[in-house]
């Protein structure tokens, strides 16, 4: 029997009949065959596939992961199969191996597992080549670690990356970050929105040291610059008029090296043009192209011996350059596929090339063009088209989002997503909760039974001793229901300037928590409380019968304890959730029609109203896909992308920590067990500063509801300007069900 590690399938939502045709397959002759080869070696078939893709009108493409081992060369990691729904029939399954190799007939573009194409038209075979690059360049990385971090996690890790990369494989086709590039000599990507020229002042004659200026008129005047420059245009490249490098060789020689308006990148991608001139003879000893790739120019290397060039430095340096430029080459080449993959092709086309100058330079031993004139590729424009709806299809989201989401927050040129000020510790205390909301995102509920221990509250309040952390922010569930609840309060009280904790209000009417207000109000501890709407049917409708009117009563008597009330220092907040698939409306006028309607219905004051995109994972997700509407939430909250919105996502400055005691980057990335980037600690009891400086933050698909519209976390709006965002204000009365 096949037993699920809980795997989630590729695709977005599949419909009855998609599974129906995954169990076909699952239960066909060829896969049984497999899977039943498999079992002796503790290896199982994982019924929920990670690719799940209609190539055409025939065909369906299933790759189902494969666990039970540890990495080792030619270990079975993945079953790929192809079946035919118009015959309702399995053509084949066939095992897919660890190692630096891609299956033998997969590199066949023509053969019968390459067709049909993972991708239409010319990017089928792109894509195919770079996935053979891409496990190469894993295999790498897995060799590497498996010394520094030991065979359980580098195969844990190379396992994760080979699924996204088969991901990467059949899905990502339009999305800007991720694109596949274009051909050998295709030259610049004609899809791509334009990007403005940087081949214009580039650098000046008065920007290049040591009187270089006649040197470069007199290259840019040459037959032999002439022809490298046509052989460049026939591909489709434009080559700069200004060096971006140029240096004395030694021997009356000066090397020039002008870039390309490359962006894309795959082997072979025309990235620069070098020319080496004679001062005395007044000639160009040689001019050739630099491209894309691992290997080193073989002019660079030997060159001076076949062409009569001089060597790349003068005397003894020489040889320890060119070995550290091969060996830059190589290494480089292997991270650039690994980047694609984690930030998508432009930002590791970018990387790539700006590293090209900076190992060109260690090459030739110094740059005579003025750092300070000289012009850094940004990867900005790279990224400027837009990730919406019209650039992701939605079947997609949820299978790439991560890495599309990473490429939309790190257009700045940042490259990864990162920590900083971390000023928040949020606990979850556990998934017990005496309520069980549609939208929560961590399916809390009365059957849950998961609650943080009393040595992990020590733990936590150890972290709290050790470390400038301003606020404690405790969740759950409901997290006055654990036990140790009111001793990590007590304990923290003079830790920390801020404790929160966040209420579901009808816990105060629980029997055994009928004195937590006075608790609470005794410790100063600051409420943040749930409440998603001011109309009863609609909280009722979210958050079970009944709850309404106890969170009422729950806000009378906190305001009577002295919650929200001047001079008293007890702070209420509230939130909103909204309903289905909207996205909350701007803060500022929402909390103003929450202010009004309570105080005149209720008599209930509040302070701040913060407002929450609900979160499509979990429960909620769940009771989206049932409705039919989790398409239509996913393509809103992504074509809602706010970039304003970045500098103030929760996970910047906060670590989250779950009931078990592990880190994670925010109570969301927590609820999907995603722990701190590879690394990093990934428990309490290693809590140290590289959690908390600038570490760098796990994205997924499911960021995008924090970063839509005016953008969503635990403290409200991150943003004062709104995309895409709903018309209506008084959204409990406008908005309906």
């Amino acid at each position: 029997m096949i037993q699920s590690l809980h795997v989630r399938p590729a695709s977005l939502d599949s419909d009855a009949e998609t599974q129906n045709r995954i169990e076909h397959v699952l239960q066909s002759a060829p896969m049984a065959t497999l899977i039943h080869t498999l079992a002796p070696y503790g290896l199982a078939v994982e019924p929920q596939p990670i690719v799940c893709k209609y190539l055409d009108d025939t065909h369906l493409r299933l790759m189902f992961p494969v666990t039970g081992r540890e990495i080792e060369p030619g270990c079975v990691v993945s079953i790929v199969s192809l079946y035919d729904y118009n015959r309702s029939r399995t053509l084949y399954a066939h095992a897919m191996h660890a190692g630096p190799d891609v299956n033998p007939l997969l590199k066949h573009m023509d053969g019968p597992m390459a067709n049909p194409k993972a991708q239409s038209g010319a990017d089928g075979d792109r894509a195919t080549h770079r996935i053979i690059q891409h496990k190469i360049a894993l295999w790498d990385r897995y060799l590497r670690e498996r010394d520094t971090l030991g065979n359980a996690d580098a195969s844990r890790r190379w396992r994760a990356s080979y699924y996204w990369a088969l991901k990467r494989l059949y899905y990502c086709t339009r999305c800007t970050p991720c694109r596949w590039g274009s051909a050998f000599f295709d030259g610049p990507d004609p899809s791509a929105s334009a990007m403005p020229t940087m081949f214009t002042d580039l650098t000046t004659p008065s920007q290049l040291l040591n009187g270089h200026t006649e040197v470069v008129s007199a290259v840019l005047a040459s037959e032999a610059w002439t022809v490298e420059v046509a052989y460049a245009k026939r591909g489709g490249f434009r080559v700069s008029d200004h060096p971006r490098l140029v240096t004395d060789l030694g021997n009356g020689c000066v090397q020039l090296v002008f870039e390309t308006d490359a962006r894309l990148l795959q082997a072979g991608t025309l990235v620069a043009m070098s020319a080496t001139y004679d001062v005395r003879g007044g000639r160009v000893v040689a001019a050739h192209c630099l491209s894309a790739g691992a290997d080193p120019e073989i002019q660079y290397l030997r060159g001076d011996v076949s062409l009569g060039m001089p060597p790349p430095q003068p005397g003894p340096a020489a040889e320890p350059a060119r070995a550290t430029y091969s060996k830059w080459r190589r290494d480089a080449w292997s991270r650039f596929w690994l980047d694609d993959l984690d930030v998508g092709i432009a930002v590791a086309s970018a990387n790539w090339i700006d590293g090209l100058w900076i190992a060109l330079e260690h090459l030739f031993g110094g740059n005579n063009v003025s750092r300070s004139h000289a012009t850094t590729r940004n990867p900005e424009p790279m990224l400027s088209n837009d990730c919406g709806s019209s650039s992701i299809p939605s079947e997609s989201i949820l299978a790439i989002g991560d890495k599309c989401f990473a490429g939309r927050a790190t257009a700045k040129g940042a490259g990864v997503l990162r920590a900083s000020e971390v000023s928040t510790l949020m606990v979850n205390l556990g998934r017990r909760c005496n309520q069980a909301c549609k939208h929560c995102h961590i399916d809390a509920g009365p059957h849950r039974t998961e609650e943080m221990s009393l040595e992990t509250v020590d733990m936590v309040l150890d972290v709290l001793r050790r470390h400038p952390i301003e606020t404690l922010d405790i969740t759950g569930g409901a997290p006055e229901m654990n036990p140790h609840f009111r001793h990590l309060v007590s304990e923290a009280h003079g830790l920390v300037s801020r404790i929160v904790d966040r209420c579901n209000l009808t816990i105060l009417f629980e029997t055994g928590y009928e004195h937590l207000a006075e608790f609470l109000a005794q410790n100063a501890v600051e409420i943040t409380a749930s409440l998603p709407c001011y109309e009863q049917e609609n909280v009722d409708h979210q958050r079970g019968s009944g709850t309404f009117q106890k969170s009422i009563a729950a806000l009378q008597k906190l305001n009577k304890l002295g919650y929200a009330q001047p001079d008293t220092g007890l702070i209420l907040n509230l939130v909103y959730n909204p309903v289905g698939t909207d996205l909350a409306p701007p803060e500022a006028p929402l909390e103003q029609s929450y202010k009004r309607e309570l105080h005149d219905r209720f008599g209930i004051t509040f302070d701040r109203l913060f407002a929450m995109n609900n979160m499509p994972i979990n429960r909620f997700r769940s009771d989206l896909a049932r409705n039919g509407k989790l398409k239509d939430y996913v393509g809103r909250v992504v074509d809602a992308f706010n970039p304003q919105t970045l500098d103030g996502l929760m996970c910047r400055h906060m670590v989250s920590i779950s009931w078990e005691g592990r880190l994670h980057d925010c109570d969301f990335n927590q609820a999907l067990d995603m722990p701190l980037a590879d690394g990093l600690p990934r428990h309490i009891r290693d809590f140290g500063l590289a959690v908390t400086q600038e570490r760098a933050i796990r994205a997924g698909s499911h960021c995008f509801s924090c970063a839509a519209a005016a953008g969503s976390s635990c403290s409200g709006a991150l943003s004062d300007k709104s995309i895409s965002t709903p018309e209506q204000i008084d959204v409990c009365t406008e908005q309906g069900l």
